[in-house]
């Protein structure tokens, strides 16, 4: 049986590489990963005028980017894939911080959460600080790859 990795990245594997694969011993969704994340999206303009946007999803305790996920636009049900992803690969964390995006606070994603068992944590408008590793980040991001 293929992991469930090689069908969201659309991987083919051959039958003969299966058996060496690890048979996992937990489901990946039983993982919880100490502490928590941090997302946010980054906003930028190709060179036709054109809105690019960049989902940046960051680990606040390894401060690894785990996600830079690029479209002209999101939907909730967009970010809930990511995560879903995310937290298949990588374990569920204990809370996401983000801001009051209306991505972010859809009932889509709070429902999703909800059922993941992982808290939200919305930062103060105005208060960009509080969200501080993703925005250093973008601000990296922006000058050193957009800029």
């Amino acid at each position: 049986m293929r992991p469930a990795v090689f069908f969201r990245l659309r991987l083919r594997l051959s039958l003969q590489n299966t058996a060496a694969l690890p048979t996992p011993i937990l489901s990946l969704n039983l993982v919880q990963r100490p502490g928590g994340s941090q997302y946010d999206f980054v906003t930028d303009r190709t060179e036709d005028g054109r809105q690019l946007r960049l989902l940046v999803v960051i680990d606040e305790y390894t401060r690894e980017c785990l996600a830079i996920e690029v479209g002209r636009s999101f939907t909730a049900q967009d970010v809930v894939g990511v995560l879903q992803y995310l937290f298949a690969v990588r374990g569920t964390p204990e809370h996401l911080r983000s801001d009051n995006g209306p991505e972010f606070v859809s009932k889509v994603i709070c429902r999703w959460l909800k059922e993941a068992d992982v808290k939200t944590l919305f930062i103060a408008k105005g208060s960009p600080w509080e969200n501080g590793y993703v925005e250093s980040f973008n601000g990296t991001l922006r000058d050193e790859l957009l800029n």
